[in-house]
């Protein structure tokens, strides 16, 4: 019995497609018709190949025309995903912003608190929530810059001097319960870095 290869190599609904414009090529409804196929390579790589068809007048049969067309398709993808990225670097960048202004709002208001704190726990406490404004104000340059809306900022940085800062933004976050242990050695170099990225 005939056996109907392409079920081996395309997909079924890219399938259906191709026998549907064929039909129409042999009602008489189109002339010719143009159908990409995506086919198995034996290593198991996709292999998109580009048919035209055409029906010879006068005769039952048809011509066909087949081009590779792999590299048009990685291109297609590429590009895909390069708006993809665009989009998505666009919603960060927006999201960045308001995120920065609602900082900007909660640190001026925790300078105002830190002025007219009654005692010292009450200024370390404060001390600690604008660390973390701080902190927060390095993921919106980080934001920023995915977005490409903030260009880096390479400075000289101390990576041990940054870890220890987080790591006393997170004893403040994780209380109690859970105990954070540094092991830093004690002359480590200095790196040209953007602060932020180095944060993350």
């Amino acid at each position: 019995p005939k056996r109907d290869w392409s079920s081996d190599v395309c997909s079924s609904d890219l399938r259906d497609a191709n026998a549907a414009e064929i039909a129409r090529m042999w009602e008489g409804k189109a002339p010719r018709v143009q159908i990409d196929i995506r086919y198995l390579r034996k290593s198991g790589e996709p292999a998109w190949v580009r048919k035209s068809m055409a029906t010879i007048p006068g005769r039952d049969a048809f011509v066909v025309i087949a081009v590779d067309i792999g590299a048009e398709r990685q291109a297609e993808e590429a590009r895909a995903r390069t708006r993809q990225l665009e989009a998505l670097g666009q919603l960060t960048g927006g999201i960045a912003h308001d995120f920065n202004n609602l900082l900007m709002a909660i640190s001026l208001n925790l300078e105002m608190a830190q002025e007219n704190a009654p005692d010292a726990e009450t200024r370390a406490g404060i001390a600690e929530a604008k660390d973390a404004v701080r902190q927060g104000a390095g993921l919106t340059r980080r934001l920023l810059s995915f977005a490409r809306r903030r260009p880096l900022s390479p400075t000289r940085v101390v990576p041990a001097e940054r870890m220890r800062d987080i790591a006393q933004l997170l004893r403040g976050s994780l209380g109690g319960r859970v105990e954070l242990g540094l092991r830093i050695e004690p002359d480590g170099w200095a790196v040209e870095a953007d602060a932020g990225e180095i944060d993350s």
